[in-house]
C-alpha cells in the first residue's frame, strides 16, 4: 500500500517537472497574470462592514520618493546661449528618472483613492542650479520661450529676483490623468526605474529650446567612468511624465528629466504644484527640518525666497498659474569616476502663518552600489487604527481570481478579513486523489478528518453524537472536497498575526493505522503562523514551532531522532512518544504542507534507520508548498447594504499552493468553494463563493442569526440555497500570461487593463481592447472609448440604448458614465449623459 502511494507521488512530481515558469509575488493584490475575474459576489455582508480607513495625522515629507540615474548621454543640446537643436534634444532618452508618490505630494490616497481630485493635475517647474543654489543656469523646464542670440541671460546670478511672468511661455509642465483611469490601473503598473524613458511615457511634455550655459558634456566615458558620472556640463533636454501604481498599489507620478548632469554637486531643483494653495512667490521662511530628521541643505526653497536687510529681494516668482507646494533638490558628486553619490532634500512649503511646513534630508545613495537609485524612507509609521494594509473592521468576499503558473495554483479572493479571528475557509475539489489514500473527497463533510486545529474542520462535519440533527455541511452537487485551507488574522496594528491551516479531506476521513498513541492518524494537518511583519507572505517552511514549553518558548520535538530531529521545529511525527517530558501531541501536524508528508509520516525525511534502507520516495518534508498573504486595504466593494462595487476590488486573501500538494493529477477541472466563518466554526456568514444567494439572505448558520441553526445543517443542495447554485467555481486558469496592457472600453466606461482582463462578467455591456495608455479625457465620450456604442457590436444603434438601460436598472458599474465605473452609486444623470452621447452620434 505505502509503495503504491509513493509511486503516485513520484508520478505527479514527474508530470510537474516539465512545466516550470515564472512565479508570482504573493501579496494579496491583483496581478495581470490572473486575467479576468471568475466570479463576483452579489450579497451584502453581515459579518461587519470594513468601512473607511482613518489614518492618523502624518506628514509624508517625501516618503518613498525614488531617484534613479543614467548619466550616459553625450548628445542632445550643445553649449551656448542660442536656440537649441530640438531634434537632437528630443532624441535623448536618459537622465534622471523619478518616482513621486501622490501621498508625498499632499494628495489623499486613502479610501481607495475616492478623495483624489478629478482629474489629478500636477504642475512641475524646475531648473539646474549651482551647488549652493546661489545662481541658476539657463536650463529651465519649459525653456525660455524662444529667446535667442544675446538676449537670454547668461545664467541668473541673483535667483531671488527672478520673475517668470516676464519670461515668454510657461516655465513649468503639466501632468494630468482622469481619476477613474488612475484608480483602474493595476498594482505594478509602473516603469522600471533605471534613468531611461520607456515607451509608456509617450510624447514629451517639453523639449528644450535653449542651449546650455552650464558647460557642454561632450567627452565620452573612459577608464573607470560609469554611466552615472558626467563631466563637462549639465543640461535638461526634455521632460516626460506618466502616472502609475507601484507593487503595493499606491499611485505615483513618474518623471524623466532627459539630459546629463555634471558630477560636481550642481543641483537639480524641482517644484510641484499639486494641491490648492501654495506659494506663487517664494516666502523664504518654510521649515528646513522636521523632528529628528536631518536638516536640508542651504534652506532648500528658502534660498530663493524673500530677502531683507542690506540687499532686499522680492523672492522668486513663478508663472501666474503656478503655486509651489513642494520642493525637491538633489545633486550628484564625490566618489571619483566610478561611484558618485546622489544626495536629496524634500520640503513641504509653508502654507499659512501658522503652518511652518516641513522638511527633511531624504537620503543619499552611491550610484553603482545602489544601482543608481536613491530611495527615501517612509517617515509615516504604520496606522494605529484601521491600518491601510493590515487591519479591517469587517469581513467580506468580493470576487475570485485564479491562475496556474508552472507547478502552482494561485488564488485571489478579493475582499477583507476582520482581525477578530474570522476565517476564510476554502475547499478544493481536484478529482480523484491517490496520496495518501485513494479518495474521491467528501460532498457532505463527515466530521472524521484529523482533529488538529482544535477540531474546527470537524466542527463543520457530521455530529457523531447526533448525526440526524447535525448531518454535516453539504456542498452543491458536483463538488466533493479533497483539500481544506483556512486563513485568519488577529491583533491590532502593528502587532497583527497571521495563521493558515491546511488539511486533507479523504472520502473515509483519517485512517487509524493502529500506532501508538491511540488513536494515531496516517494523515497530517498543516499549521503555519506568526507576526505579519515577518511573515508576509506566510510560508509553510517547516520552521514554525509546533511545541511550546511552560514559558511559551519553542521546545524541541522530543529527544531528537532521524524521524523527528530537534533541528526542525515544525515537524512532530505522530506525536513523538519521546517528548522529553512534554505532553504527547495527539493531534499530529507540521508546519510543512500536509499531503506530501502524509505519504510516509513515519519517515518523511527518507532516512536510513536501524539497518532499514531509506524509502525511495525521497524527502517529503518540502518547504514552500503553500504560501498565503492578506491585504486588508480595501474599503469599497461589498458593504453591509450593497454589493454593487464588488468587481472593482483588487485586494484580499491570496494563496499559492503546489498542484501535487492539492492532489491534482494534471487532468480534469479544479473547483473551489468557500465562505467566511467565525474562528470557532460555529457561525457561517452569507459571504459564500460561487452562485447567488437569495435576495436579503442573512448569515447561513450560527447563534448570531437568532435561530440557533448549526453549521452542520447547512445544505447547498436544498431549498432555498439550491436555486442560486452551484456554490463553487470551476476555475479557468488561463496561461499565466500578463498580456498587453492598454485601454479597456466596457459599456460606457474606460479603464487601463490587460488584454486578458478586458472582459465583462455579466449584463449587456460589451468590451473592446484598444492599444494605448490613456483613457478618455474629461467630458470626451468618443475616443479612445466610444461610450454610445455600449454593446460594442455593430457600431451605434438603438440596441445600445436598450442595453444601457437594461444594465442601468440592473445596477451595473459599466453604466456609470461619469466615473468610469468607479466609486459612487448610479444616478439618473448617467441616463442623461448616455443619451446625450448617443444622440451626438459618431465616434
Amino acid at each position: 500500500m505505502m509503495l503504491a502511494q509513493c509511486a503516485s507521488a513520484a508520478a505527479i512530481l514527474a508530470f510537474l517537472a516539465g512545466s516550470a515558469s515564472a512565479q508570482l509575488t504573493v501579496n494579496g493584490r491583483l496581478k495581470p497574470e490572473y486575467g479576468p475575474i471568475q466570479w463576483v459576489n452579489t450579497t451584502p455582508t453581515q459579518f461587519g462592514n470594513a468601512g473607511a480607513a482613518v489614518a492618523p495625522a502624518c506628514d509624508p515629507i517625501g516618503g518613498k520618493v525614488k531617484i534613479s540615474l543614467n548619466n550616459s548621454s553625450r548628445a542632445g543640446i550643445t553649449g551656448g546661449q542660442g536656440p537649441a537643436d530640438q531634434t537632437a534634444a528630443a532624441a535623448v532618452t536618459t537622465g534622471y528618472e523619478l518616482k513621486i508618490p501622490l501621498e508625498a505630494l499632499g494628495l489623499d490616497i486613502t479610501s481607495n483613492g475616492a478623495n483624489l481630485p478629478d482629474p489629478v493635475v500636477i504642475n512641475v517647474a524646475g531648473w539646474i542650479a549651482s551647488s549652493d543654489y546661489s545662481s541658476i543656469s539657463n536650463q529651465f523646464i519649459g525653456g525660455l520661450g524662444g529667446i535667442s542670440g544675446t538676449t537670454p541671460p547668461n545664467n541668473y546670478p541673483n535667483p531671488r529676483s527672478v520673475d517668470f511672468t516676464t519670461v515668454p511661455g510657461n516655465q513649468y509642465v503639466t501632468a494630468t490623468i482622469a481619476r477613474a483611469t488612475l484608480l483602474a490601473m493595476i498594482a505594478g503598473n509602473e516603469p522600471v526605474l533605471d534613468g531611461s524613458k520607456d515607451a509608456s511615457y509617450g510624447a514629451p511634455l517639453f523639449v528644450q529650446d535653449t542651449q546650455t550655459n552650464y558647460g557642454d558634456a561632450a567627452t565620452a566615458q573612459a577608464g573607470t567612468d560609469t554611466i552615472f558620472r558626467c563631466v563637462g556640463g549639465s543640461e535638461i533636454d526634455g521632460v516626460y511624465a506618466r502616472f502609475g501604481k507601484d507593487s503595493a498599489g499606491e499611485p505615483a507620478l513618474y518623471l524623466v528629466l532627459a539630459g546629463n548632469f555634471e558630477s560636481n554637486f550642481n543641483k537639480v531643483v524641482l517644484f510641484f504644484d499639486s494641491v490648492p494653495g501654495g506659494q506663487n512667490q517664494l516666502s523664504g521662511d518654510s521649515a528646513t527640518q522636521t523632528g529628528s530628521y536631518g536638516a536640508i541643505f542651504n534652506g532648500g526653497a528658502n534660498a530663493y525666497g524673500i530677502a531683507t536687510g542690506a540687499n532686499p529681494q522680492p523672492g522668486l516668482k513663478f508663472d501666474a498659474a503656478f503655486a509651489a507646494d513642494f520642493f525637491l533638490g538633489f545633486s550628484l558628486g564625490g566618489g571619483g569616476d566610478a561611484n558618485p553619490t546622489i544626495f536629496a532634500d524634500w520640503q513641504r512649503l509653508r502654507t499659512t502663518p501658522t503652518d511652518a511646513g516641513s522638511a527633511r534630508f531624504i537620503g543619499q545613495a552611491q550610484a553603482t552600489t545602489n544601482g543608481g537609485i536613491l530611495t527615501a524612507t517612509d517617515p509615516c509609521p504604520p496606522f494605529t487604527g484601521p491600518d491601510y494594509h493590515d487591519v479591517a473592521n469587517g469581513s467580506e468576499i468580493d470576487g475570485l481570481y485564479a491562475t496556474i503558473c508552472g507547478n502552482y495554483l494561485y488564488l485571489l479572493v478579493t475582499g477583507n478579513l476582520e482581525n477578530n479571528g474570522n476565517r476564510l475557509d476554502l475547499f478544493f475539489d481536484v478529482g480523484s486523489v491517490s496520496i495518501p489514500l485513494n479518495s474521491a473527497g467528501q460532498t457532505r463533510l463527515a466530521g472524521n478528518a484529523h482533529p488538529f486545529d482544535f477540531g474546527h474542520l470537524n466542527r463543520l462535519g457530521t455530529d457523531p453524537s447526533n448525526p440526524f440533527i447535525g448531518p454535516g455541511l453539504q456542498f452543491s452537487a458536483g463538488f466533493a472536497a479533497d483539500y481544506w485551507v483556512s486563513v485568519e488574522n488577529t491583533g491590532t496594528s502593528p502587532n497583527v498575526n497571521v495563521t493558515t491551516y491546511a488539511g486533507l479531506i479523504n472520502t473515509l476521513g483519517a485512517s487509524n493505522d493502529g500506532g501508538f498513541p491511540s488513536p494515531a492518524y496516517l494523515e497530517y494537518g498543516g499549521i503555519a503562523g506568526g507576526p505579519k511583519a515577518t511573515n508576509n507572505p506566510l510560508v509553510f517552511d517547516g520552521l514554525k514551532c509546533n511545541r511550546f514549553d511552560m514559558l511559551n518558548a519553542c521546545a524541541a520535538n522530543g529527544l531528537g531522532s532521524a524521524f523527528n530531529p530537534t533541528s526542525i521545529p515544525g515537524i512532530d511525527i505522530q506525536g513523538d512518544i519521546n517528548a522529553n517530558g512534554l505532553p504527547i501531541v495527539l493531534e499530529p501536524y507540521a508546519s510543512f504542507a500536509p499531503r506530501l508528508i502524509s505519504a510516509d509520516v513515519f519517515n518523511p525525511l527518507a532516512q536510513t534507520v536501524n539497518g532499514y534502507p531509506a524509502p525511495n520516495h525521497g524527502v517529503l518534508a518540502v518547504p514552500g508548498l503553500i504560501s498565503t498573504a492578506i491585504d486588508n486595504s480595501n474599503f469599497a466593494g461589498v458593504s453591509d447594504v450593497s454589493a454593487a462595487g464588488a468587481a472593482d476590488v483588487t485586494t484580499g486573501v491570496e494563496i499559492k499552493i503546489r498542484l501535487d500538494e492539492l492532489g491534482y493529477s494534471g487532468s480534469g477541472p479544479i473547483k473551489v468553494a468557500g465562505f467566511i466563518v467565525s474562528q470557532d466554526h460555529t457561525s457561517l456568514s452569507n459571504q459564500v463563493i460561487g452562485g447567488t444567494l437569495p435576495a436579503g439572505q442573512g448569515n447561513l448558520a450560527g447563534p448570531n442569526i437568532g435561530f440557533g441553526v448549526d453549521v452542520r445543517t447547512v445544505d447547498f443542495q436544498a431549498a432555498p440555497l439550491v436555486a442560486g447554485g452551484p456554490f463553487f467555481v470551476t476555475i479557468n486558469p488561463g496561461t499565466c500570461s500578463s498580456g498587453t496592457t492598454g485601454v479597456c472600453c466596457r459599456g460606457a466606461t474606460c479603464s487601463i487593463q490587460t488584454s486578458a482582463a478586458c472582459t465583462v462578467a455579466s449584463g449587456a455591456a460589451g468590451a473592446q481592447f484598444v492599444t494605448g495608455i490613456n483613457c478618455n479625457a474629461s467630458n470626451v465620450a468618443t475616443t479612445p472609448c466610444c461610450h454610445a456604442d455600449y454593446n460594442k457590436v455593430g457600431g451605434i444603434s438603438v440596441q445600445d440604448i436598450f442595453d444601457f438601460l437594461g444594465d442601468w436598472f440592473a445596477g451595473s458599474a459599466y453604466a456609470k458614465t461619469n466615473t468610469n465605473g468607479g466609486p459612487g452609486p448610479l444616478s439618473v444623470q448617467n441616463i442623461f449623459d448616455f443619451l446625450a452621447d448617443w444622440f451626438a452620434g459618431g465616434c
